[in-house]
């Protein structure tokens, strides 16, 4: 800083590559013809994503001097801080979906009296691309409380039906109701299932904790590499 002062001053930012360039005028700085030396902290915007997108590997950050002058000095006139690692590229269109879900006690009665499974699940395409037919909603329960999952209905948030394809496995203790998607979800649409469950397995109910219900989106039969991570796509309930 030059002495102790703070200034604000105007940027100019372009895009040049696919890369932000921010320029900063020293010459209008307090004090710049003085060899004084200055701080600059960019106050940075950055857009919210509940996506982790699958992007090629992003530019280096750099900073460079440009018009240097005999009062610039430093083993560097520019420095680069590397990207993150860890990022790839894909070829197709990229998916992601938020998951709603509306829980509700299936039964009266010792074993449930503070279990709760899935009854209403809501899932909205978020983009960027349209979530593929193949995708699989995955709905999980303690059996030995709600017994059996079925799909009462399913449609999108236009009232048109949605046809699903169900399909019911046991694994001990647990339920396994899992949605297969035979058509696309469009980005920006939903679709609702509603589902309910049948008479539990019957149990001691002095057992063990009960499992406790989730609900989340696999790839499925569709590539797993286009499959965004959004954050909102498992839920559980405690219990």
């Amino acid at each position: 800083m030059h002495e102790n002062a703070l200034v604000s001053v105007d940027a100019v930012t372009s895009e040049e590559d696919g890369a932000v360039v921010v320029r900063i005028p020293l010459a209008d700085l307090p004090g710049a013809d003085d060899g004084g030396s200055w701080t600059v902290l960019p106050d940075i915007a950055v857009a919210e994503s509940v996506h982790d997108d699958p992007v090629e590997a992003p530019l280096d950050t750099v900073v460079i001097v440009e018009g240097a002058s005999s009062r610039v000095v430093g083993p560097e006139s520019s420095t680069a801080r590397r990207g993150s690692a860890g990022t790839h590229s894909v070829d197709g269109v990229a998916w992601a979906v938020e998951i709603s879900v509306l829980w509700a006690v299936p039964f009266d009665g010792a074993t449930a009296a503070t279990y709760s499974r899935p009854e209403v699940v809501l899932v909205t395409a978020t983009g960027p691309g349209p979530v593929p037919p193949g995708a699989r909603v995955v709905l999980t329960v303690d059996r030995r409380v709600t017994g059996e999952l079925t799909v009462v209905s399913a449609a999108a948030d236009d009232g048109k039906p949605v046809a699903i394809a169900p399909q019911w496995e046991v694994d001990d203790d647990l339920g396994i109701l899992g949605l297969t998607l035979t058509e696309p979800i469009p980005a920006g649409r939903s679709v609702r299932v509603t589902v309910e469950g049948s008479e539990p397995v019957p149990a001691d109910p002095e057992e063990a904790a009960r499992l406790a219900a989730n609900v989340r989106i696999t790839s499925g039969s569709t590539r797993p590499e286009l499959q965004l991570g959004s954050g909102r796509d498992d839920h559980s309930i405690i219990i």
